[in-house]
């Protein structure tokens, strides 16, 4: 019986926030060969080559591409030509032993059609030699600081190597390191908020606040959600897009906001109603968008887990776990705006209580952290829940952003 596979990804962004991949992480769900993973190359293999079968890459990176970690072994066994030069860069880990045999390696992987990149680079004589083989450096940023990475920057630059800053955590390193001349960033910068950008909510972004804040009035009636939505021409427009669209398969199509609430019902017209308004919010990266329908998704399957069953307020707990990020506030000002109970708030605030545990967990899976991730919940079933909620949250973008969810940019409010 082959060993259980968890798999967690990480966007790389271009310089204008673009996703331009994704890192994979992968970990082997077989406790008892745990050790042998972490210590043997052929643990590492096998997992690589398992998920390669297990998981449809379309479903993990849609039309991007996957970055997979490699071995020196993992290359000279030949492995990596089981993989799709098309789909897949492969990144070479740190403190490999370079010689004449990974050298010739590198090059052949290279006429292949493989994109090489190097990781946790720091510049050396036991890795120079690598850098004319070489199509991406990964310099960082947490480990080096931004001066370090800066001076990594100029020393890898005289050769002809594409450069990206990983590790990048605030909108601040992101901005230093564009700034440096880095072309491709790793992190979680881009669902943190923007603090220095308004002292104030603006505007257009309190009258979404308010928007918000009518949808998650558990006492809310069908005809106010009515008023709300006719209020705003792009919103009815979507909505009506929505339900017409092949997630429903009607027989007849549905021309008036009034039925289509009424087909819907509350807990989805609040549901689609509040993903409509992130999507809408202007200026910002579409991952992070994609982020909160997978988070809104994996906490709506794993609730149950831990005897949490409202699964209509545990999506919008996973939905507005990035909402400081979009609307570049603290979450605690945010929240002030949104009438959400004191368990809700204490969730995404502090992880506090059964959802905050819930979605620290969440968060931690996400970043790859698999063996913290695993608290209550079985880690198969936060694996098969992650997995889950990709599909689901990619067929939700493209039905809330039409076909423009494949071309990847910020969000706009466009109807």
């Amino acid at each position: 019986m082959s060993s259980q596979v968890f798999i967690a990804r990480q966007p790389i962004f271009d310089r204008q926030r673009h996703v331009a991949g994704y890192e994979l992480l992968f970990r082997s769900g077989d406790d008892a060969q745990r050790a042998a993973f972490d210590s043997n190359d052929d643990a590492t293999s096998n997992v690589v080559l398992n998920t390669m079968t297990e998981f449809s890459l379309d479903h993990v990176v849609g039309s991007h591409k996957a970055w997979i970690n490699v071995t020196r072994k993992f290359i000279l066994d030949g492995l990596a030509d089981a993989l799709p030069p098309k789909r897949v860069n492969l990144e070479l880990l740190e403190n490999q032993d370079v010689d004449d045999e990974l050298l010739a390696a590198l090059v052949r992987l290279r006429e292949r059609g493989f994109t090489i990149a190097l990781d946790d680079f720091t510049f050396g004589p036991g890795t120079e030699p690598l850098l004319p083989y070489a199509d991406i450096v990964k310099i960082d940023v947490m480990e080096l600081g931004l001066q370090g990475a800066e001076d990594e920057l100029r020393l890898v630059s005289k050769h002809d190597v594409t450069v990206l800053a990983e590790k990048v955590e605030t909108n601040e390193e992101f901005a230093a390191c564009a700034a440096a001349g880095f072309q491709f960033f790793q992190g979680y910068f881009f669902c943190k908020p923007e603090l220095m950008r308004t002292k104030g909510i603006g505007a257009n972004r309190l009258s979404l606040l308010q928007l918000l804040a009518a949808l998650q009035d558990p006492n809310i009636a069908l005809s106010r959600l009515e008023e709300l939505i006719l209020r705003d021409v792009a919103l009815s427009y979507r909505l009506l897009r929505y339900i017409n669209s092949a997630f429903f398969s009607l027989r007849t199509r549905v021309d008036g906001i009034g039925r289509a609430v009424a087909l819907l019902g509350l807990s989805n017209v609040k549901r689609w109603a509040t993903m409509t308004v992130f999507a809408g919010i202007q200026g910002k990266p579409r991952e992070l968008l994609n982020l909160a329908l997978v988070r809104g998704r994996m906490c709506e399957l794993l609730g149950p887990e831990l005897n949490e069953r409202s699964g209509d307020q545990l999506f919008t707990l996973g939905l507005f776990s990035v909402v400081d990020a979009l609307l570049d506030q603290p979450m605690h000002e945010v929240l002030a705006a949104v009438p959400f109970p004191t368990e809700m708030v204490l969730a995404l605030t502090a992880h506090r209580g059964p959802k905050g545990d819930l979605l620290r967990q969440i968060l931690r899976w996400e970043r790859g952290d698999f063996d913290r991730a695993s608290g209550e919940i079985p880690r198969q079933a936060i694996a098969e829940a992650h997995a889950s909620a990709l599909i689901w949250a990619h067929n939700a973008a493209a039905e809330l952003l039409g076909p423009e969810a494949e071309a990847d940019g910020e969000l706009t409010a466009a109807a």
